[in-house]
C-alpha cells in the first residue's frame, strides 16, 4: 500500500522517517493496540529489504507475524527458535531445577543458585564470573556458591546438563558478543509487549 495512502500519527511518522533515512537500531516503547504490529510490517514495506527476521518470545505473536508478513522477505520465528538454530544443544531441552543440583546442600541454597543462573543468562553481562562475583559477594560461602554455578553453566555449555532455553538466548548473545556468529539479514525485528526493537 503505498505511503500516502496510510495516515499515520505523528509518532509513527518519526519512527519510519528514521528508518528510512537513519542507519542505527531503534526501541519504541508503546502500550498495547498502539499499532506495533502494523508499523513492523510499514518499516518492512518503506525499506528495500533482501532479508529479515521478525522474533518475539511469544509464540502466538510470532505466529501472528507469519501473517502479517506473508509475501516480504521476513522470516518469523521465537527468540528460542533462533538461539537454538545457532547453538544446536546436544542435549534436549529442560528446565533446571534443584533436583538437577547433585551436591548436598540445602534447598534454599539450590534455589538461590537456579535463580542467579538464570539472572545471569537474561542479564547483559558477558562474563558470569564476574557477575556470579557480583551477586554472591555477601554470601557465607561465596567461593563455593560461585563454583556450584560455573560448574552447571559450564555443564550445560559442554553438554554434560542439559541446557535450558535461557541457556540458548545467552549463548547466543555470547556468541554475537564475540563474533563468532552473525545473523546475516537486513534487518531483525524483536517485538514484546510494549516494547519493539528495530536492529539493521
Amino acid at each position: 500500500m503505498p505511503r500516502n495512502v496510510i495516515r499515520y500519527t505523528e509518532e509513527q511518522a518519526d519512527v519510519v522517517d528514521h528508518m528510512v533515512t537513519k542507519d542505527g537500531i531503534v526501541l519504541v516503547e508503546a502500550g498495547a493496540g498502539s499499532g506495533k504490529s502494523f508499523m513492523s510490517r510499514q518499516i518492512v514495506q518503506e525499506l528495500p529489504l533482501k532479508s529479515g527476521i521478525y522474533t518475539a518470545f511469544n509464540k502466538a505473536i510470532v505466529e501472528e507475524g507469519v501473517e502479517r508478513f506473508y509475501g516480504t522477505p521476513i522470516q518469523c520465528k521465537t527468540l528460542h527458535a533462533l538461539a537454538y538454530q545457532y547453538v544446536r544443544p546436544e542435549k534436549e531441552i529442560k528446565s533446571f531445577t534443584y533436583k538437577c543440583i547433585t551436591e548436598k546442600i540445602s534447598y534454599t541454597e539450590k534455589r538461590k543458585i537456579i535463580e542467579v543462573i538464570d539472572t545471569f543468562y537474561v542479564s547483559d553481562s558477558s562474563c558470569m564470573f564476574d557477575y556470579f562475583e557480583e551477586v554472591f559477594k555477601d554470601h557465607s560461602r561465596k567461593d563455593y556458591m560461585i563454583n556450584l554455578a560455573t560448574k552447571y553453566v559450564q555443564g550445560m555449555a559442554d553438554g554434560d546438563v542439559n541446557p535450558t532455553f535461557n541457556f540458548l538466548l545467552k549463548s547466543l548473545h555470547l556468541m554475537l558478543a564475540e563474533k563468532t556468529v552473525s545473523i546475516d539479514v537486513d534487518i531483525v525485528i524483536v517485538l514484546e509487549s510494549s516494547v519493539i526493537t528495530c536492529l539493521p
